[in-house]
């Protein structure tokens, strides 16, 4: 399944909340636009631990859409609070052997931080699949990407 359709399900797989990609709250599982879309695509929360780990989300997330990891970083501009986030796990992911994903980190930063809809947030990511070529059909790349110098960073108004 394409992210995009994924994070639209996702809506519907948890309640909201912000801080957190994935958290157990008042008896029940609560996500960000990342946690919600993992849970749609199958994630399973670790019910003895209250939030969920983000190198179990991240690698679970790499393994589901491996072309997230090859996208520009201008692809998926981040603003300065994502860009701190970035910093701050960049290097540590890294030291943990696990891949970076620009898209995870995107997804986080147009909900957090400039309050996106689960909705928007699958309309950027659409427009990403569709400049990078992914199919349903295999969820990676299917040819060479769309250039196209006059289009903004999507999903920015």
């Amino acid at each position: 399944m394409l992210l995009s359709e994924t994070i639209r399900l996702g809506e519907f797989a948890a309640a909201p909340v912000y801080k957190h990609w994935l958290i157990q709250k008042n008896g029940g599982t609560c996500g960000c636009a990342v946690g919600r879309t993992v849970i749609a695509a199958g994630f399973q929360l670790d019910k003895r631990q209250p939030v969920a780990s983000f190198f179990k989300i991240t690698d679970f997330f790499n393994k589901q859409w491996p072309w997230t990891l090859e996208v520009d970083q201008a692809d998926v501009p981040l603003t300065y609070h994502g860009a701190k986030v970035k910093i701050f796990y960049y290097g540590y992911f890294n030291e943990q052997g696990m891949n970076e994903n620009p898209v995870l980190y995107y997804m986080s930063d147009l909900y957090e931080n400039h309050k996106y809809t689960i909705q928007q947030i699958a309309d950027a990511i659409e427009k990403l699949e569709a400049k990078y070529n992914i199919t349903e059909d295999n969820n990676e790349r299917s040819g060479s990407i769309q250039q196209d110098s006059n289009t903004p960073a999507l999903a920015r108004a």
